[in-house]
């Protein structure tokens, strides 16, 4: 902020009757002056002043009305230097129209998902746009039915998002898919206050554990935040617990430790080993896969 705005700001805004009598307005302005002496400052007298060409206007918010043609994007450039009075406020970048009834254009070279004109809902497809602003290399995506979800009932329509409590919801294909945080307490009570930003509320330490899907969890709380049980993890990191240690292979078997992460299963077997005869390809895949553990 300039040094002559930032005294106009502080005669206007600031309640001196409430500052300490040893704090100045240069001490004020002193701290919101930018780190970097060299860093340009934009005056706020153009936003001060009323326009009737709507200059104001269209230093805030340059790209409305856009000023690029329909095949184009309008980005906001913010680097013009207060004496250019010829740099524009925006840019405007090749890009694609999402059909003649969306007011949406992507910038050229990004993907987007658009409905498909089969006439069935919930069915998209992906494309690429180009520089010469078609959308080109499509990929069909696989119909989504969008059915709504019920809760009780209220009926939640596909896509909506919604809160219960504190956790987020969206319903998706007539599935509701919510975060798992435990909601705070209605006291107002600061030694009440025990929350976290992890999620279930997890304390913030770590004390790894290894579960049943060869997944490391910081801890037991993450470990049952995803839905394991108490017997579905072991103390530990996957990585230095060794799944041959009691050698779960038959007498005329040798164990092999095999990393893997698997996805969850009504039978959650998910065996971190193999088990071969003893015979020299499987002592030289055995010899591999210890160095590669070593590694």
């Amino acid at each position: 902020m300039r040094g002559e705005d930032c005294f106009k700001v502080l005669s206007v805004c600031l309640d001196w009757s409430r500052m300490s009598q040893t704090v100045s307005a240069a001490d004020v302005c002193s701290e919101l002056a930018p780190s970097d002496p060299s860093a340009p400052c934009i005056s706020l007298n153009p936003f001060l002043t009323p326009s009737e060409e709507g200059y104001t206007e269209a230093i805030t918010k340059p790209c409305l009305p856009d000023p690029c043609s329909p095949s184009e994007l309008c980005t906001v450039a913010r680097n013009c230097a207060p004496s250019d009075v010829h740099c524009r406020p925006y840019r405007c970048l090749p890009g694609c129209k999402l059909g003649d009834l969306s007011p949406l254009t992507v910038p050229a070279g990004s993907y987007a998902r658009i409905p498909t004109s089969v006439g069935q809902k919930g069915c998209h497809k992906i494309c690429e746009c180009t520089l010469q602003g078609t959308m080109s290399r499509c990929q069909s995506l696989s119909c989504v039915p969008q059915d709504y979800c019920q809760i009780g009932k209220d009926r939640i329509e596909h896509g909506s998002t919604f809160f219960m409590e504190c956790n987020a919801c969206s319903c998706y294909a007539g599935e509701i898919i919510c975060s798992k945080r435990q909601c705070p307490k209605s006291s107002l009570s600061i030694t009440d206050i025990t929350e976290t930003t992890f999620p279930c509320n997890c304390p913030p330490h770590y004390i790894p554990v290894c579960g049943w899907n060869g997944v490391t969890y910081p801890s037991s709380c993450f470990a049952k935040c995803v839905g394991m049980a108490d017997g579905d993890y072991m103390p530990g990191t996957c990585s230095s617990i060794n799944p041959c240690y009691e050698n779960p292979c038959s007498e005329n078997e040798i164990c092999v430790i095999k990393r893997r992460v698997c996805l969850p299963s009504l039978e959650r077997i998910c065996p971190q080993f193999v088990c071969g005869m003893y015979d020299l390809i499987f002592l030289f895949v055995y010899i591999f896969l210890s160095i590669q553990e070593a590694s």
